[in-house]
């Protein structure tokens, strides 16, 4: 398993503690027998200890969200579709784009910094690992042009490839989501 994100789930523990005790998290021996749980279990626990973080309020406000889905905007223009993935606070060398059949996957961390510089007293953005799989009409042939700037991470998709791109009216239609009729 990626040490980053097993890093970033023991932070997100410590946060955790810290919510419900107001106190650090004191650091445990390592067992003497030298036993390590698998990855499949660390997982297991640390998703339901997640799960029952959110379910209290109180302690919710205060831990950020782990792992998350960014936003994603997709634009076509004369030359490119552009696709625009909301990620603040994460480096470039943390972003992995993967070409798959029938789309794109981007995956990465949005590392924790700060957790260690003080109490949380309220958190709404997400920490640790996200993905999101990105289906597209057409093959990508030519190697994807890719910023992050600002929090923006730009992916440019070759020319060729608008000429394939019709709005979908169903993803852009607020009504269809919303239950909005429009009366």
């Amino acid at each position: 398993m990626q040490t980053a994100i097993i890093e970033t789930m023991r932070t997100q523990v410590r946060a955790i503690h810290r919510a419900l005790t107001g106190d650090e998290l004191p650091e445990l021996e390592p067992e003497s027998d030298g036993a390590q749980d698998s990855d499949e279990d660390v997982v297991r626990r640390f998703l339901e200890l997640h799960a029952i973080t959110r379910s209290l309020p109180a302690v919710a406000e205060r831990v950020p969200p782990f792992s998350f889905t960014p936003p994603l905007d997709v634009i076509a223009g004369e030359a490119a579709v552009i696709l625009e993935l909301a990620l603040p606070g994460v480096a470039r060398n943390d972003v992995t784009i993967v070409q798959v059949p029938g789309g794109l996957v981007v995956s990465g961390i949005r590392r924790d910094e700060h957790a260690a510089e003080g109490r949380t007293f309220h958190a709404e953005i997400p920490r640790g690992p996200f993905r999101r799989e990105i289906p597209l009409p057409f093959t990508v042939e030519h190697e994807p042009r890719i910023e992050l700037d600002r929090g923006v991470l730009r992916i440019h998709l070759a020319s060729g490839a608008t000429d394939r791109v019709t709005p979908d009216r169903s993803s852009t239609d607020r009504s269809s989501t919303t239950g909005e009729t429009g009366q």
